[in-house]
């Protein structure tokens, strides 16, 4: 009996042994799982994936403006005559605001005002610095429009008379309800009250974005004008590489801001849901 006894003991320690290796190999394979699946968060989530495309956002941002002030000022058409900022009449320098000026409104601005609400800021910071980047969009793009108009009429030429102008003019239209749209933001709830905001938060996010493709695609085809009138092919060197440089930055643009704001989004979305 005795020996039948140690040997049932030594059969249920083997047996407890063998649990507590499954149960410590299962408890290693979900720590693994655990930690791949952070890494997944970390690449793929917030800690490095939106930086990089805030960062590159930025960079595209403001290269569009660099290039177009470039381009302007020492490239355009090849000839002095027409390169350089000027606000004469009749000068053909006084268009030459134009492009560097909507690119620095409705592109660099526009973008700032986009990518504010993904800063780690407080919310009326983000809603302030989104105000803000959005009035000196049109600030920008005011003085923009004034050089085109300014410069059409000097010289005798049409307004409005292409898919450019009337692509802007859709755009700003689009960009002015926006405005008006952002507005209600800052109204007291008792005259739009919390139901009508959350509506109109719906529209205003997704006009905000299509509006901001709007302008990107619009200076896409004001560069294009722009070469076709100064026939700039691959025998203009410089001014060849400069616009086709901007219009694939603006590619670029489009990609890495619209990513990062749907990143963004569905990163608040599941704070919210977290919370529930």
């Amino acid at each position: 009996m005795t020996d039948s006894t140690a040997l049932l003991t030594r059969l249920e320690e083997t047996k407890g042994d063998e649990r507590l290796e499954k149960e410590s190999h299962v408890d290693l394979e979900g720590k693994r799982a655990v930690a791949a699946s952070s890494l997944k968060t970390e690449v793929f989530g917030s800690r490095l994936l939106l930086p990089t495309l805030l960062i590159l956002s930025n960079l595209s941002a403001a290269a569009v403006v660099v290039l177009m002030y470039i381009w302007m000022s020492k490239y355009n058409g090849g000839k002095e005559a027409m390169q350089g900022f000027s606000w004469e009449d009749k000068s053909p320098k006084v268009f030459n605001w134009h492009p560097v000026f909507m690119t620095a409104g409705f592109g660099f601005c526009t973008t700032q005002a986009l990518l504010a609400w993904a800063m780690p800021f407080p919310r009326v910071l983000n809603k302030s610095m989104h105000a803000i980047w959005h009035t000196g969009a049109w600030a920008f793009s005011a003085v923009g429009l004034y050089a085109v108009f300014k410069f059409h009429n000097d010289m005798g030429i049409a307004n409005l008379y292409s898919a450019h102008s009337w692509f802007g003019l859709a755009t700003i239209g689009l960009y002015g309800l926006q405005y008006i749209l952002g507005l209600t933001f800052i109204m007291p709830l008792s005259i739009v009250g919390a139901e009508a905001r959350e509506l109109v938060l719906v529209f205003h996010k997704f006009f905000g974005l299509g509006a901001f493709l709007m302008a990107l695609a619009t200076m896409a085809m004001g560069i294009l004008e722009k070469m076709t009138f100064n026939k700039t092919g691959p025998s203009k060197g410089m001014e060849y590489e400069i616009t086709n440089a901007a219009g694939m930055v603006l590619i670029c643009q489009a990609i890495v801001v619209s990513a990062a704001m749907m990143i963004r989004a569905g990163q608040q979305e599941l704070g919210q849901r977290k919370q529930k």
